[in-house]
């Protein structure tokens, strides 16, 4: 797929500018120049996620055999290509690209040697960093969609983790109402998502996945049954385009949880890793399900991932930052730094988890908002690879693949 080598988004100017201010707060060794010192105590980390500033801190101080230099990258995977500097370590999404992966080192012996045990692992998210039966990845963390309501008009939607596109729809349409011929309120119109169209097809069948040199492959009967139930929706129960897009631009000029809690929409998605974006106050009269079709819950493609690159000059400690990095001690002193650290996140780098336990366990304790809410393994439907440059181009394919209309953001 061609790279887009345009000027950075605004995403990654916002998430650079935290890592800045978080390397400040967290004086560890950094450079954004990438300037690198052949020295074998240290470790030279590329990342986009300006939570393992604070992370890398903890293991510094943790022992005394190496040092991590943090190094920003907007998209570390695709600018190893890009630059003649080389990381020992890289922590990012899309690296799993058959176009990426091979351009890591093998993990297996931390397996071998007993320093990680697959079996805490979610397997098919272990298996995601496979590459020739050999482990050149493993996964960090990954985000699922929740679909977000009021308390006090969740007596109609089905206890339990998860709600369906059916049931979704259902409820929408019974919320729906106008005041002489105006739509005063809608429950949920596919239209104020594009990641919404593009969940909805995962859940249908459409396996968007990245095919050879980049190229992004679907099936089409998947596709077309997804345009098929997203149209119906929308102009059958949600009075047509045009209705909706005067309600859209009328009244969603303002966040989603504030339309809800005013009653005018019943619905919102949301990413978990954006559920804490909501104020404390304003949660509290939310509760939210797990997007899902016959209990399958889409896990959301952007997954975190950690490899040590084939040309590491220090392989070694990269490895042993991975080992530190997959402690359950560990990503429990993480969990707890989000907090302490007031650091707008959750989990494992502003995710769950892909050792079950902290799931199931640590994240609940610590983290509120989500006790009585983690699915069990078998809910989770793993994306498949997808092309390095995916986030930059998913926009224009999402609105190729659904020609209705143009959806929201």
């Amino acid at each position: 797929m061609k790279i887009d080598n345009g000027k950075a988004s605004d995403k990654s100017l916002r998430l650079k500018r935290v890592l800045v201010s978080l390397l400040i707060i967290f004086p560890i060794t950094v450079s954004l120049s990438g300037c690198f010192l052949f020295d074998q105590t240290i470790i030279h980390l590329w990342t986009n996620r300006a939570e393992f500033a604070a992370y890398i801190e903890n293991y510094n101080s943790f022992q005394n055999k190496y040092k991590v230099e943090v190094i920003y990258r907007e998209n570390p995977g695709l600018e190893l290509e890009r630059t003649k500097e080389k990381p020992d370590i890289v922590i990012g999404e899309y690296l799993n690209s058959p176009m990426l992966i091979d351009k890591f080192r093998s993990l297996d012996s931390l397996f071998k040697k007993e320093k990680l045990k697959s079996d805490v692992f979610y397997s098919r998210a272990l298996a995601l960093g496979d590459s020739g039966n050999n482990q050149k990845l493993l996964p960090l963390s990954f985000n699922l969609p929740a679909v977000v309501f009021r308390k006090e008009l969740g007596s109609g939607i089905k206890s339990g983790l998860v709600i369906s596109l059916e049931e979704l729809r259902k409820e929408s349409f019974s919320f729906n109402r106008m005041k002489g011929k105006k739509v005063v309120a809608i429950g949920y119109s596919p239209l104020w998502n594009r990641d919404f169209l593009y969940l909805s097809a995962q859940l249908m069948g459409s396996r968007i996945r990245e095919g050879d040199a980049g190229k992004v492959l679907f099936d089409e009967g998947g596709v077309k049954k997804a345009n098929q139930y997203l149209e119906s929706w929308f102009s059958q129960e949600n009075y047509g385009y045009e209705v909706q897009r005067f309600f859209t631009d009328k009244y969603l000029v303002v966040p989603k949880y504030k339309l809800i809690l005013e009653n005018r929409i019943h619905f919102m998605l949301s990413s978990s890793s954006e559920l804490l974006n909501i104020p404390e106050e304003k949660r509290e009269s939310l509760d939210f399900r797990w997007l899902s079709r016959n209990n399958r819950i889409p896990v959301e493609d952007d997954m975190l991932f950690v490899g040590v690159y084939s040309e590491a000059r220090n392989a070694r400690g990269a490895l042993d930052l991975i080992e530190w990095l997959f402690r359950e001690d560990t990503q429990e002193k993480l969990v707890k730094m989000n907090l302490s650290k007031r650091i707008k996140a959750f989990g494992i780098g502003n995710g769950f988890s892909v050792i079950k336990v902290v799931n199931d366990k640590l994240i609940p304790r610590y983290n509120g908002l989500f006790l009585g809410h983690i699915p069990p393994e078998s809910f989770l439907q793993f994306p498949e690879r997808m092309p390095p440059d995916w986030q930059a181009v998913k926009k224009r394919f999402v609105e190729d693949l659904f020609p209705m209309k143009n959806p929201g953001d």
